[in-house]
């Protein structure tokens, strides 16, 4: 069950299924990394702005809620690139009274507690692990698919988490976006998701980072008009996507219909 000992919790789970994997527990390993990952399922289905506790009278001294964000990555070269889904948990209303000498409490309000990254958990438990004791099972089927539901969990590719993502973008309204109508998103796998904006100098340094980076293999794009919705690929992209990516015409481009339901075509 979710709480604010969620990754103290997870951390000696997973270190405990690796320890049994390298002393040949396998039983053992694959009992405790598959409650692991059934509590990170959990962690990560929580709705934005679920309070939850430590469950103790002395730390529960502030209402703790989920925030689910975006983990992005920005650099010189890649821009801005959309990676995988990241939970803060925030501290905000003091929950009672507070004594003066309890004031270092107080002191925490408004602090942002914890931000726990769906990615790095699923770099721990992957298909090419660098944790010895899974790496000895990684290519054992029960193995493999635990391992796959911890991406689903945090993968971009996940319809879920894209249509998150898309969401995300539509709903700002901060100054950068402010002289622009529409975000689009290019997704490259696990390299993430290039963010392009509403700016003909960005898009085309965009396309040529993903041509010098390798990061040409798209499996879908989609694009969102800010305060608005799902919007079609402006015509311009899907051109320039056709002649530069190898997965040419199965390149997914997602709509949604009037029932907010995903709808996929291809370029």
């Amino acid at each position: 069950v979710p709480d604010m000992w969620f990754e103290i919790k997870l951390r000696a789970m997973l270190l405990l299924a690796n320890r049994s994997f390298m002393l040949s527990q396998d039983e053992d390993g694959f009992a405790v990394l598959s409650d692991a990952v059934r509590l990170f399922e959990n962690f990560f289905a929580l709705k934005d702005g679920t309070v939850l506790t430590y469950g103790s009278r002395m730390l529960d001294r502030f209402e703790s809620h989920t925030e689910k964000m975006i983990f992005y990555n920005i650099t010189e070269f890649s821009g801005m690139i959309a990676h995988s889904i990241l939970m803060n948990l925030r501290y905000s209303t003091p929950v009672g009274p507070i004594s003066e000498n309890e004031k270092y409490v107080y002191d925490m309000e408004g602090f942002s507690g914890n931000t726990v990254f769906a990615f790095h958990t699923s770099k721990i438990v992957s298909v090419n692990p660098g944790w010895a004791g899974f790496a000895r099972v990684k290519d054992e089927p029960r193995y493999i698919e635990l391992a796959q539901r911890i991406k689903q969990v945090s993968s971009l590719e996940s319809t879920d988490n894209f249509l998150f993502l898309m969401d995300s973008l539509r709903k700002r309204t901060d100054e950068f976006v402010q002289d622009k109508k529409w975000a689009c998103a290019v997704l490259v796998g696990d390299a993430g998701a290039y963010i392009l904006f509403d700016d003909a100098e960005d898009i085309e340094q965009k396309f040529v980072r993903m041509e010098r980076e390798g990061n040409t293999s798209v499996h879908q794009v989609a694009t969102v008009a800010f305060g608005g919705d799902f919007i079609e690929t402006p015509p311009a992209i899907r051109e320039r996507l056709l002649k530069m990516c190898p997965t040419g015409e199965s390149i997914k481009m997602v709509l949604r219909d009037k029932n907010g339901r995903p709808v996929f075509t291809t370029l």
